[in-house]
């Protein structure tokens, strides 16, 4: 049997109930009857809550209606492209301590080594291509090359099948491409720098594996005041390869603009493949 004491406990705890059921019901009332941050099951309109953009989908390009809302437009995106490649606000310009050296002469032209600090400490290296014979200014050309196997030096063991194909016309100049194109230019009477992306060439401070073929974060790297790139804090602070390299063309453009050779207002910039992204962004941003 029950005893008085126990039956007093049990109608105390259903009481409980009752009342708990009863507050319960009220809150769930009162909560969904009140004010609430969203009225509508509707997610915000804030594009980071839309899918990602990848290479499947459809973008199509809105040309802006007039000449001041394409340069509006044009000038957003330069200032978002400089603040992404770290180079905004723009870093300090320290003196380039240009080198030039071991200049060969090859007929009707010279070709001679370049280095250069784009930051102190850190060098830009390359080849410069002169016109011996120079009246007055002439124009200047940076040739960034793109991502070929020994980068400037680089040589293409294709190159007779191109020829028989068509694609080339002559066998020398097409085993070295890119030296052939500021050959050229330099024949047609411009200054010419052809220099090298990070980790190709004379370029050794940064490795080509760590620049080009590193696919992952290095959160080791991370420790105090001291980090590396690819690491959580370099990017953080957009702190990257791309960033650097379009700080070494910014100012490739810089050591151009120094010769006494070349006439500032007419300058130009060619590259093809990875040197086109050098190309466009130095253009977009420098």
């Amino acid at each position: 049997m029950i005893g008085a004491e126990s039956r007093r406990m049990m109608a105390d705890m259903r009481v409980m109930m009752v009342f708990a059921g009863l507050s319960l019901v009220h809150l769930s009332q009162a909560l969904a009857s009140g004010p609430s941050v969203f009225q509508s099951p509707a997610k915000p309109d804030d594009i980071r809550l839309q899918a990602p953009k990848d290479l499947n989908g459809y973008f199509p390009f809105v040309v802006p209606a007039t000449r001041d809302a394409w340069e509006t437009r044009a000038a957003s995106l330069k200032h978002r492209l400089a603040t992404v490649l770290g180079v905004w606000p723009e870093p300090e310009k320290t003196p380039l301590n240009v080198v030039i050296h071991s200049q060969k002469d090859l007929g009707d032209y010279y070709v001679a080594n370049v280095y250069f600090e784009s930051f102190p400490g850190f060098y830009v290296t390359g080849n410069l291509y002169r016109p011996k014979n120079i009246s007055g200014k002439i124009p200047g050309i940076l040739s960034p090359h793109g991502h070929w196997s020994g980068g400037r030096f680089y040589d293409n063991d294709n190159a007779a099948r191109e020829v028989a194909d068509g694609a080339e016309r002559f066998p020398d100049e097409g085993r070295s491409p890119l030296q052939s194109r500021c050959v050229q230019l330099a024949r047609m009477g411009c200054l010419v720098f052809h220099y090298d992306m990070i980790g190709y060439a004379d370029s050794v401070q940064i490795s080509e594996d760590l620049a080009h073929r590193f696919a992952r974060q290095r959160p080791e790297l991370s420790r105090g005041d001291r980090w590396g790139l690819f690491s959580p804090k370099a990017e953080s602070l957009y702190q990257s390869v791309m960033g650097l390299q379009t700080w070494n063309s910014i100012r490739a453009l810089d050591f151009l603009c120094t010769l006494p050779e070349v006439d500032t207002r007419r300058l130009g910039v060619t590259g093809a493949s990875g040197g086109g992204t050098r190309k466009l962004s130095a253009r977009s941003v420098g």
